[in-house]
């Protein structure tokens, strides 16, 4: 089987998507950071318990990992399409 070659002009899409990903990431770092900073604030404020606040810290915890989940399934998708020319 002969490998086919693509012909054609190739575009700055991919760097546009890139940049987009480093963004979605950078913006998803730093929230996770800031919680932890805001956090005692936070707890001040609200008069919340340790185990209230660690309730909040969590939930940014699981949308921190479901953002990076989804990203990671989103970056699987090129290296598929990649395989293929």
């Amino acid at each position: 089987m002969h490998a086919t070659r693509v012909i054609g002009r190739t575009t700055r899409f991919r760097w546009v998507v890139l940049a987009l990903i480093f963004l979605e990431y950078l913006v998803v770092c730093a929230d996770r950071a800031n919680i932890g900073v805001a956090l005692p604030f936070i707890r001040k404020e609200f008069h919340m318990s340790n185990t209230e606040a660690g309730a909040l810290a969590s939930i940014f915890l699981f949308a921190y990992l479901d953002k990076c989940g989804r990203l990671s399934v989103d970056t699987s998708q090129f290296h598929r399409h990649a395989r293929r020319r």
